[in-house]
């Protein structure tokens, strides 16, 4: 038989008459491991930036990776005391892991395999810059791994029926930020906060505006398409993306030095889609409000950032059409997102 328990633990277990202590997995856990999570990311974007920044990184014993190493450590650390203090109160050993933290109980372990992978590999072959840091074999694995570890809480709150309480919603508010922190970093050469396309990639350079272009429509997609996943199955509380982007602005403006641009794009951005989403109350029982929302989140930062590079640093080279056209491609593509999450009307009704 089971009880359902507080916050502060999943349930009760009575076994032969007696009743054990609740089992850990509840608000406080959240909590405690989305803490845990922080200290990975901020390693993460240290580590990231001294790839950008330090021109001789010749080893993989730094600083950074040790923050990054030391955040993930104690993810792991936190799980697996939890899941030993579960088992200890009854439960089975399946039983202890809490719910939605069963993938990232999996692949935290996975992580450190990665990471004697990553010092290999760096030993073997040197250390990388740039795009050849994304693209790693170890990098690659770890960016996967590490992404379903962050999802824990995410994956915990969408265990449960009903709408969030003020404490999950904080909860959810957080995850998605540091999941978007985390996607920002990993995603850094194509995102408009490192780059100033519209000041430095001239008509001559095809390639160059072209790319500028994919960038905003990449970026787009995977704002434009978090929203959808998220907005299908809650309401979400005012200041997520101010936050989010505001965090997340804020980290990548030491990347290239950006400041006065990332931040003021976070900021403004995240205000935008707050607002937004306020008005239109988008929900399943409001497809088209849910169509109309996503094509703002999916248009909203090269919205933003074009006008706040041409304020805060000086005429666009980019012709009207690229400016104009790019906000507007992204747009399309936003709603067409729309038909992968949400079928036609024809479709609903048959």
């Amino acid at each position: 038989m089971t009880v359902q328990s507080s916050d502060l633990g999943r349930s009760l277990h009575i076994k032969s008459g007696s009743v054990s202590k609740p089992l850990i997995g509840g608000t406080t856990f959240h909590l405690v491991f989305l803490a845990a999570v922080v200290w990975f990311v901020v390693g993460d974007y240290l580590d990231s930036w001294a790839h950008n920044n330090i021109a001789q990184l010749e080893t993989f014993f730094t600083p950074w990776h040790g923050v990054l190493y030391s955040g993930l450590f104690a993810i792991a650390v936190l799980l697996s005391a939890t899941i030993w203090i579960n088992h200890q109160r009854g439960a089975d050993w399946m039983e202890a892991i809490p719910k939605g933290y069963e993938l990232s109980t999996i692949f935290v372990y996975a992580m450190f395999f990665v990471g004697v992978g990553d010092a290999t590999w760096h030993t073997l072959f040197g250390i990388e810059k740039n795009v050849d840091g994304l693209l790693s074999p170890t990098h690659i694995s770890g960016m996967l791994f590490s992404g379903l570890v962050i999802l824990g809480p995410y994956r915990a709150l969408s265990s449960r029926k009903g709408a969030l309480s003020r404490a999950e919603q904080t909860i959810l508010t957080i995850t998605i930020t540091l999941f978007l922190a985390y996607l920002a970093v990993l995603t850094q050469e194509t995102t408009t906060y490192t780059r100033l396309w519209p000041l430095t990639v001239p008509a001559s350079n095809n390639d160059g505006q072209l790319l500028a272009v994919l960038s905003f429509i990449f970026q787009g997609l995977i704002l434009g398409g978090l929203s959808l996943i998220v907005m299908r199955r809650w309401k979400l509380p005012f200041g997520l993306y101010t936050c989010a982007l505001l965090v997340v602005g804020a980290g990548m403006s030491f990347m290239r030095g950006q400041y006065v641009v990332d931040i003021l794009v976070g900021l403004i951005a995240g205000l935008l889609l707050d607002v937004c989403y306020h008005f239109l109350q988008p929900d399943m029982q409001h497809t088209d409000r849910i169509r109309l929302f996503t094509v703002i989140a999916a248009s909203a930062i090269p919205f933003v950032y074009l006008p706040v590079v041409w304020l805060t640093q000086g005429p666009l080279i980019w012709s009207i059409h690229l400016i104009i056209g790019s906000v507007g491609v992204c747009a399309i593509f936003g709603w067409m997102l729309t038909y992968v999450a949400i079928p036609s009307a024809q479709y609903e009704e048959a």
